[in-house]
């Protein structure tokens, strides 16, 4: 069966830098070797402002989604 594994810490720690090396996607030491057995999901944080109103915000995510809440 698989493991869930959260890796949590604060800002600045690495936690970033370790996903990115474990998948690959960030350069590493040549004696450093990564495995990983199975598959793995990843879901990144993505920070993003949107600049509008309440009521703009609303009306978008009704377009969106096609509901009047």
């Amino acid at each position: 069966m698989g493991t869930l594994v959260a890796i949590v810490g604060g800002t600045g720690e690495g936690k970033t830098s370790l996903i990115s090396a474990m998948l690959g996607e960030l350069s590493h030491a040549e004696t450093t070797s990564v495995v990983i057995r199975g598959s793995v999901a990843y879901v990144p944080q993505v920070s993003w402002i949107f600049n509008a109103t309440v009521s703009r915000l609303y009306f978008l995510l009704a377009l969106k989604t096609k509901t009047i809440l």
